[in-house]
């Protein structure tokens, strides 16, 4: 499969927050035959503020990650090397993504066309300057209605080297055509979920707690 196939592209940059990987854990990319993540996009009109509840009535299959984003502070230059990634990075901050997963993931062309399940995203406070201490330095857990998860020191574990996706990206944007607009300073990422998916059910809360950071919380409505 092609590089440009793993690309989910948006009708309007003008309306784009950044962009999302998606199945790349060690199970995800053998799942779909594929050796690096999917990308996605996300838009301005999907973010949800901090404490939502939100209505998925209708929705089939709706979940929840908890992820680490980052926000760049200038394009992600073609072929990155990880030294100009660490240079691109404004922060890494905590963040929900909201899914809803309304077929089996079985193909990646399908799930591309579907912008990889993305509906919603709330993004919490900077965790870092910079690069700051990178990953090794970041931690979270997660509470699903009354019951903690045990916590993720790392971060990296199921998503893959956060550097190494990062210049991926850089790659792809610098190898196609169709991606001329790459990256820009300002663009939030997800770096994938550091909990598998957690399906949800009318009524679920959520909060995820990261080391040095505030809470984000969110319900569904019953």
């Amino acid at each position: 499969m092609s590089t440009n196939s793993l690309v989910a592209m948006p009708t309007d940059r003008d309306q784009q927050r950044g962009w999302k990987f998606g199945f790349g854990s060690p199970s995800g990319l053998q799942l779909l035959g594929i050796e690096k993540p999917l990308i996605g996009y996300l838009l301005n009109s999907g973010e949800l503020a901090n404490e939502h509840v939100l209505d998925v009535q209708g929705w089939t299959g709706p979940a929840i990650e908890a992820e680490i984003a980052v926000r760049l502070n200038a394009a992600l230059p073609g072929n990155a090397t990880p030294e100009q990634v660490r240079d691109c990075i404004d922060a890494f901050l905590p963040a929900f993504e909201i899914v809803d997963l309304d077929h089996v993931p079985e193909n990646a062309t399908r799930i591309i066309e579907g912008n990889i399940f993305q509906r919603h995203y709330i993004l919490g406070a900077d965790l870092t300057v910079g690069w700051g201490d990178g990953p090794e330095s970041l931690s979270g857990r997660v509470k699903t209605n009354n019951a903690w998860s045990e916590t993720v020191t790392n971060v990296q574990e199921i998503t893959g080297d956060y550097l190494t996706n990062l210049a991926h990206l850089a790659t792809i944007f610098d190898d196609d055509q169709r991606l001329s607009s790459g990256t820009r300073a300002g663009d939030i990422i997800l770096l994938g979920s550091i909990v598998p998916p957690i399906r949800t059910a009318p009524g679920d809360s959520f909060e995820f707690e990261t080391l040095g950071g505030d809470k984000l919380t969110m319900s569904f409505a019953a």
